[in-house]
């Protein structure tokens, strides 16, 4: 009835939908369990003595989600030409605006830079404090980004003007400044020479339970539609194909009949 998929073209078809599927399925699968996350409490290492950055990092640039905040130092200088603002955020009930400042030529990391978040202002700022000048060191806790999908960046509905982002998050730095970023950000304790702006205490550990990210959700259901697609092509192409296929004038073996005359 398909004699044609036994066609060395039907073949190659039918092959490379057989792996787009599976590619597809296994792409959905994997953003499903990045959706997916589950929060257990952790101790904040912050009774622990600060180690120089590096140090921390180890042989990565990242920093994962999840991982317990820990003391660390950090000498470099201020980036003050691309500074960013993160509006909407509370300190001692009051708002504010956190101050985020790249810092650069930290040993051992190359030509990548870090975020300090170097303290808070009150009020909706459009610019940010001047940074200090020349070689800083600084004492903060290093954390991990923050979610890009956190109640604070859903409340900030309206477009933020330019060099203003929602979270604190690399994925979204990145395409404020020239250079490349550790993922992760500093949050300023103590510097020398001595900050002006107020500390921003460090953040407490998550609450137990699954979180969802809506957006590597989304992405799931995308490769997963991109599967069912390519099913549906498939089979459109095999209905196709058959139409267009005679079919036999008579049972297998049958001679063709041949009119007589005369």
């Amino acid at each position: 009835m398909y004699g044609f998929l036994g066609k060395p073209r039907w073949i190659g078809a039918t092959l490379v939908t057989l792996l787009a599927i599976a590619a597809f399925i296994g792409l959905g699968s994997w953003q499903w369990h990045r959706a997916k996350t589950r929060d257990t409490p952790h101790p904040v290492s912050l009774s622990q003595a600060a180690v120089p950055l590096t140090q921390a990092l180890g042989t990565s640039a990242t920093v994962p989600p999840g991982t317990p905040l820990r003391n660390v130092t950090v000498a470099g200088h201020y980036d003050g030409a691309h500074q960013v603002l993160t509006p909407g955020r509370t300190l001692e009930g009051r708002d504010g605006t956190y101050v985020l400042t790249p810092l650069l030529g930290v040993d051992g990391l190359g030509a990548k830079g870090v975020i300090v978040l170097r303290g808070w202002v009150p009020g909706r700022p459009t610019v940010a404090p001047d940074a200090p000048t020349g070689t800083v060191r600084v004492t903060g806790w290093l954390s991990p980004s923050e979610d890009a999908e956190t109640p604070v960046a859903a409340d900030l509905a309206t477009v933020l003007p330019a060099g203003q982002v929602a979270t604190v998050t690399t994925a979204r730095l990145l395409s404020l400044v020239p250079y490349r970023l550790v993922d992760a950000y500093v949050g300023l304790h103590s510097q020398t020479p001595a900050s002006t702006l107020p500390a921003v205490p460090a953040p407490p550990p998550p609450k137990p339970g699954i979180h969802w990210s809506v957006q590597s959700l989304s992405y799931a259901i995308e490769w997963w539609f991109f599967a069912l697609a390519a099913v549906w092509m498939w089979v459109t192409a095999v209905r196709r194909e058959r139409r267009t296929v005679p079919a036999p004038l008579g049972p297998p073996g049958a001679r063709p009949r041949t009119s007589r005359t005369g």
